[in-house]
């Protein structure tokens, strides 16, 4: 294996970072859609690009939801964050361009003033919707406590 490197992303503010290490995983404008909860409870986001991470060769294809992937691993502390999609299992084809699953309960959302816990964010109707965009954090008492101060009520 080649050496690792981490990339800083300088003048960003709205991204998604490692739980435990703080490290930038993803810019929340490659977000691309929630991945709808399966019936082996897997649920997750997809991205059409992430950074800081690396794949652990050889390893067999983990299941997740109706996809198939290769797992990711971040580059700062090593821990499992999510995978490469290799292959759907259901009926819908993946294109040709590479899409990458992440486990909410490993990562967090910082939109530029809070850190946002994607786990705790409302669920959306729309399977294409962005989740983010149901509810805006200021409204969210649990991300934002002065949103319960006197002046807002």
């Amino acid at each position: 294996m080649g050496r690792l490197f981490l990339v800083c992303f300088h003048g960003v503010r709205d991204f998604y970072i490692c739980r435990i290490c703080r490290t930038v995983i993803a810019l929340n404008v490659h977000f691309r859609y929630p991945l709808q909860p399966h019936s082996d409870g897997a649920t997750g986001l997809i991205f059409g690009e992430v950074a800081n991470m690396y794949k652990r060769e050889p390893m067999p294809h983990r299941e997740v939801g109706r996809y198939e992937t290769e797992d990711l691993y971040c580059v700062e502390c090593g821990d499992l964050l999510g995978g490469e999609l290799v292959r759907s299992l259901g009926p819908l084809e993946l294109d040709d361009d590479p899409l990458y699953y992440l486990n909410p309960a490993k990562i967090l959302h910082w939109n530029g003033r809070n850190t946002l816990d994607p786990t705790m964010l409302p669920a959306t109707s729309s399977s294409d919707a962005n989740p983010h965009e149901a509810n805006p954090p200021e409204a969210n008492p649990a991300v934002n406590p002065e949103a319960n101060s006197e002046e807002n009520l």
